[in-house]
């Protein structure tokens, strides 16, 4: 089937993120995808591209390929879509609107079936959510809304929603994603960051940074009031503490923290130098404490990034999706909402994976909710026993016995054919 999915990228590349997922386990399923997006910058690290003549791209999605289109064709119309073969499937990413132009092309096609000829059948049309764990997303998962108004009224749209539930559209997870995870050598990963850093020259020095008294942790997020007295408690570790900073906010909030702090600068690793984004490998010391910043990275190697820690800090729904999956103690930074929403679905969230106290104290203090008070993660109180892990592992089993989204997405289409 041809797939055209639509996105917008509102703000911190999450929505490219989930978009750029589900084209390549689509792709990679034999199926032809088409992504319109209105901001293609986040996909030249998340994927490599070829240009093409048309002001699109092809990606290499593994075992597939992604074309990728600018919005503003689609906004277009006339013309500048003629030359494409209309979709079998519509995919409206996060309440984003399709543009009018293209409505009314895929209308026209549809009545210009030629003499004689049925009018062409309307593509189906799904919307997909964003996700949560809250009890709504039952109740709403697969619901009609028909078209009153425009080019496409008439027609209908279908919410999916992803979930957690069996009552829900489920969640990304391709094919071989745990086979993979399985094969990942965790220890051959990290000797490979010290190298590219520069640092641990000795196989003494190596086997220091890199063995189970030492604790890695990655750190995806927003701003976080609460990070220089966690620098200070980490540097100050009667063990190495090795902190791996994704490029954009995170890294930023960071070096800013380490510069109030008054730490040595940091140093760009060798061979490394600092891009246009200003990412690029470099690595700063303090103490027991060795931070690592990281250039913007395709999603493979984000992937490798939570599997190599020990926890993981993660914001946004792809992360949050890919900590899951990874099984290792994790810490999500919520998107703040101004009516304060994000409550309930942080709460939601912890109840679904039947979190221990201590885990939903720490991750409700280290969101700023409540009067809770949160244990740094990688010091004494992070996990002493295992018992987030072992939440976390059975969350996983439970999610494992239900189809994934792409898997539900294509058995829901072949049950509802285009009328």
């Amino acid at each position: 089937m041809r797939w055209d999915v639509f996105c917008q990228v509102i703000d911190n590349y999450g929505d490219a993120g989930v978009c750029w997922r589900l084209a390549c386990d689509l792709a990679a399923r034999g199926q032809t995808v088409r992504l319109w997006v209105d901001d293609a910058t986040p996909l030249q690290w998340m994927g490599a591209a070829a240009a093409t003549a048309d002001g699109g791209a092809h990606f290499d999605a593994g075992a597939g390929r992604v074309e990728v289109l600018p919005w503003r064709r689609a906004q277009e119309g006339g013309a500048a879509l003629q030359a494409l073969g209309p979709p079998e499937v519509l995919i409206e990413a996060f309440g984003c609107e399709i543009p009018e132009a293209y409505l009314r092309h895929l209308a026209s096609q549809r009545r210009d079936g030629g003499p004689g000829a049925a009018p062409r059948r309307w593509p189906r049309w799904l919307n997909l959510e964003y996700l949560s764990a809250e009890a709504y997303v039952e109740r709403m998962h697969l619901l009609a809304s028909p078209v009153m108004f425009g080019p496409a009224a008439g027609q209908t749209k279908t919410f999916f929603y992803p979930g957690f539930t069996e009552r829900t559209g489920g969640l990304l997870r391709e094919p071989g994603l745990l086979a993979r995870r399985a094969r990942f050598d965790v220890s051959a990963w990290r000797r490979a960051r010290l190298a590219q850093a520069g640092l641990a020259h000795t196989i003494a020095e190596q086997d220091a940074e890199t063995n189970s008294q030492a604790q890695w942790i990655s750190l995806f997020s927003y701003e976080l009031p609460g990070l220089p007295d966690w620098l200070q408690a980490w540097a100050a570790s009667p063990r190495p503490v090795h902190l791996l900073a994704a490029a954009g906010r995170s890294q930023t909030h960071l070096k800013a923290c380490w510069q109030a702090l008054g730490w040595p600068q940091w140093q760009r690793a060798e061979g490394n130098a600092e891009r246009a984004d200003g990412a690029g490998l470099a690595w700063g010391r303090s103490g027991a404490l060795t931070v690592h910043g990281l250039p913007f990275m395709p999603q493979a190697a984000f992937d490798e990034l939570l599997w190599g820690c020990d926890a993981n800090i993660v914001r946004g729904e792809d992360s949050l999706v890919r900590a899951l999956w990874a099984g290792g103690p994790f810490l999500w930074h919520i998107y703040p909402q101004h009516d304060d929403a994000h409550h309930a679905k942080l709460a939601a969230l912890l109840d679904w994976l039947q979190a221990p106290q201590d885990w939903r104290d720490c991750m409700f203090a280290f969101n700023g909710i409540g009067q809770a008070s949160a244990a740094v993660p990688g010091g004494p109180a992070f996990d002493p026993q295992g018992r987030w892990r072992a939440a976390l592992q059975a969350a996983q089993q439970r999610l494992l016995a239900r189809p994934d989204l792409v898997t539900q997405l294509m058995a829901w289409l072949q049950r509802h054919p285009s009328p």
